[in-house]
């Protein structure tokens, strides 16, 4: 067998090279240093506390599904009570002045989905729940929960989105609060008719803001498509 000394010498430095190199972040780490960036520039430009908190759901919500999101707050909410855009684009955090004064606290614009093809994807971008298994008969809904070790959270909710052509809103279940815990979680939600196609529908696990309204902490679930697939009858 032939010698080759120089091809050795290469492979050796480059070996030297991997094992000198700095690991790579993990997408957990990625995603929290920049949601502490984010956090930081809303405590220091916002001075309403819920519109502080609602924003930063938003942003953080984005941030774990990836999409774009802007919300603007209106002067009242504002420490120099200057309105401001906050929005997450192409996954960075930036700000800039809103030529718009007609919002008066918070307003959403671009609100998507997060998605995830694992628990594990999911625990990785800080994500302190993950929604498996989910199935629709016409007015009953049973689904997993998997709970993030590294996140956990003591109270949350189900919560079910919906939207028709004439209205809009959320349901929370508010008597059936759920916490973190070692072992997947199996529930049930009970719906007051079946859904219609027409509608959109999705539901997902929220802490509850004082206003009563949701701040998402974990995957959301499309209840059309669950709809879809539900065998027929």
């Amino acid at each position: 067998m032939k010698m080759y000394p120089r091809f050795a010498i290469v492979m050796l430095a480059f070996m030297f090279v991997i094992a000198l190199a700095p690991p790579l972040a993990h997408p957990q780490q990625n995603a929290a240093e920049a949601l502490k960036s984010v956090e930081a520039a809303l405590t220091t430009s916002i001075s309403d506390g819920l519109v502080r908190e609602f924003t930063f759901c938003e942003l953080r919500a984005a941030t774990w599904g990836r999409y774009d999101v802007a919300v603007r707050v209106g002067k009242n909410a504002m420490q120099d009570s200057q309105p401001r855009i906050f929005q997450i684009t192409k996954g960075k955090f930036n700000q800039k002045a809103d030529p718009d004064t007609s919002v008066k606290l918070a307003k959403v614009e671009g609100k998507g989905d997060v998605v995830f093809a694992s628990k594990e994807d999911a625990f990785a971008r800080g994500v302190p729940f993950f929604i498996s298994d989910a199935t629709l008969s016409p007015t009953e809904l049973t689904y997993s929960v998997h709970s993030n070790p590294a996140v956990p959270v003591a109270r949350a909710f189900f919560m079910m989105e919906f939207r028709s052509q004439h209205m809009s809103g959320t349901a929370l279940e508010a008597r059936k609060p759920l916490s973190s815990k070692p072992e997947p979680q199996a529930r049930t939600f009970k719906l007051s008719s079946p859904l219609k196609p027409e509608d959109e529908n999705r539901f997902d696990i929220v802490t509850e803001l004082a206003n009563h309204q949701g701040c998402l902490v974990s995957n959301t679930i499309d209840l059309n498509a669950l709809l879809k697939a539900a065998p027929a009858k």
